[in-house]
């Protein structure tokens, strides 16, 4: 902001930590710019928030030295994390509300299962675009207009044609709420073209005291159009399939024990199935914590859950594959053996005549296989795969303990070999049953 003088008398960025005062000891410059950092508020001027001109209030956000907070600010005070259409996209002031923005909130709500989504009666735009990128795919048409589309429209629109389109003053409207997993979509004719569109609305919800759920009501906030060639792939990406990780990642945590450090498991030193070679390479990363010993020794069903997602369920596109039991089973022998796991099931997949390549990595063809083969016959495929893996690694193990000690007893095998581990094995396996 400036002061009396005309020069800068402080700065903070919207949603920072860390900003600058330049005036003498000045209490309204020092909160006027922590509302900026701290609580993401903008200027009562600004083309985000359009509500009255420069100087004209004695609002805490203007320039006059006032120190008023209007309804919609502290709701945002309240709630900064759910707002959207008043991010900041830069160190000055951002931009209106972005459609990428947007659909990335709606499908965040949607993978966190929430039944309603907040937005600021703030103004949105109208806006066209080609080429638009959402998670590996893109659309080659989208747009987004608030309220419906009206009979005299004429689309497609051009690309990068927008204009503000105003709810209502945010000085009292406060919040409006959508229900993110809402699918109320309508087929419809270029006007421009001829080509066929999909329109997916958003209806305003009201949030009722009793009970706390969701009423959807007629009033259409906003929709998104995109082609209807492409639409398949855009309710992919805004409706995604919810993951199965949780489910099976407590029956994973019943399998893996706590610390230990046993000389004959070539893992090492391992707390709940993370090695400590493994959390050498992504502690800092994925937890932001040293990987030291002393961490792995105390490390949380959380922050190994936070490894076990990133590093093991979702390398393997485990949310894609169809079937539980053939996903659940993927994952826990990746944990296990690696990129062997993926290699087993590429050959069972290639018994079962599926033309994939046995190269350890879980792509598109993989994926496409395992859910066009039948899925029991698969499983037992795998299954069985699997034990004969572990098996040959006992007897492997076995036999070159036997050639280095001629006389080791059974006792010995057991203490000394992996054949420790072959009924463990055996029995985590074969605890992994079959559903449709």
């Amino acid at each position: 902001m400036k002061g009396k003088t005309g020069d800068v008398a402080g700065f903070m960025p919207l949603q920072r930590q860390a900003g600058f005062i330049y005036d003498s000891p000045n209490l309204f410059v020092i909160a006027h710019e922590l509302a900026h950092g701290a609580f993401n508020l903008r200027h009562t001027f600004s083309p985000e928030e359009l509500i009255a001109a420069e100087n004209t209030t004695q609002n805490l956000m203007d320039y006059k030295g006032g120190s008023e907070l209007w309804k919609h600010q502290w709701e945002l005070i309240r709630d900064p994390e759910n707002m959207l259409f008043a991010w900041a996209q830069d160190e000055r002031e951002g931009e209106m509300i972005t459609l990428n923005s947007l659909v990335k909130a709606i499908r965040d709500a949607n993978l966190a299962n929430s039944k309603s989504l907040p937005v600021v009666k703030d103004s949105c735009e109208k806006k066209a675009f080609s080429n638009f990128k959402i998670g590996e795919k893109t659309m080659t048409y989208m747009h987004l207009i608030c309220g419906n589309l009206q009979k005299e429209d004429q689309f497609p629109y051009e690309v990068s044609n927008s204009s503000a389109f105003d709810w209502k003053s945010a000085l009292t409207a406060g919040f409006v709420y959508i229900d993110p997993s809402e699918i109320s979509k309508e087929e419809v004719t270029g006007t421009k073209d001829g080509l066929k569109y999909v329109i997916y609305k958003f209806h305003e919800v009201k949030i009722n005291d009793v009970p706390l759920s969701p009423t959807l009501t007629d009033n259409v906030l906003f929709h998104i159009m995109v082609r209807k060639d492409e639409s398949k792939d855009f309710e992919t990406y805004l409706y995604p399939p919810k993951s199965n990780f949780e489910k099976y990642q407590e029956k994973l945590f019943d399998h893996e024990g706590g610390y230990v450090d046993d000389p004959v498991d070539p893992g090492g030193a391992t707390n709940k199935g993370i090695t400590l070679a493994t959390f050498e390479a992504y502690a800092e990363e994925d937890l932001g914590i040293e990987p030291t010993l002393d961490n792995l020794k105390n490390l949380t069903n959380d922050q190994a859950s936070i490894i076990y997602k990133k590093r093991y369920w979702d390398s393997i596109k485990a949310d894609e594959i169809k079937n539980g039991s053939i996903a659940y089973m993927l994952y826990d022998f990746n944990v296990n053996a690696g990129v062997n796991a993926a290699k087993e099931l590429q050959q069972s997949l290639v018994d079962l005549n599926f033309k994939v390549s046995v190269d350890g990595v879980i792509g598109d063809q993989t994926i496409e296989a395992v859910n066009k083969a039948d899925a029991k016959t698969l499983f037992d495929k795998f299954k069985q795969r699997r034990l004969d893996f572990y098996q040959t690694l006992v007897d492997e193990s076995v036999e070159k303990y036997k050639k280095e000690h001629p006389k080791a007893t059974e006792d010995d095998l057991l203490q000394y070999t992996k054949k420790k581990f072959e009924k463990g094995w055996k029995d985590r396996i074969n605890s992994i049953v079959f559903e449709p």
